[in-house]
């Protein structure tokens, strides 16, 4: 796929996905890049689904971003789970985990709050994730009225 192209589905979400991953761990491109050893624009253009990785890459950047392939997938059967110890873990559990790690006291933190402040902090946060996205989950789309 030469550069400038409408990225396919698979490219697009798998390149979303090294995104996510990449600024849940507070990293730039270019740090990404370097720990990767590949170049910026192909990053760049990973990242923006307008270029299939190769097999080589996608196992450097999976080691920069500290995930397995199988996690950078696009979501489906156990592509939504990371293999941990022997185990499956959620994949929201294993992001949950890296970013304990990024901030421990973060989670205590949350631990002491009530769980109808929690559910209503998450809740908040979600709607301002998919206001600045403009990304509305499928279970939160209006249901369209069949004929």
């Amino acid at each position: 796929m030469s550069a400038g192209a409408a990225p396919s589905g698979v490219n697009f979400a798998v390149g979303r996905n090294i995104r996510a991953r990449r600024e849940a761990l507070r990293l730039s491109q270019m740090e990404l890049s370097d720990m990767a050893n590949i170049g910026l624009t192909r990053l760049q253009s990973y990242e923006a689904g307008t270029e299939p990785l190769n097999v080589a890459e996608l196992l450097d950047i999976c080691r920069g971003l500290d995930c397995t392939p199988e996690s950078l997938l696009p979501a489906g059967g156990k592509r939504s789970r990371e293999m941990r110890g022997g185990e499956y873990v959620p994949r929201w559990m294993a992001d949950a985990r890296a970013l304990n790690a990024l901030h421990p006291t973060l989670f205590d933190t949350l631990k002491r709050l009530p769980e109808n402040r929690l559910r209503l902090m998450l809740i908040s946060m979600q709607g301002m994730c998919h206001a600045q996205t403009g990304h509305v989950p499928e279970s939160d789309a209006p249901k369209q009225a069949s004929a």
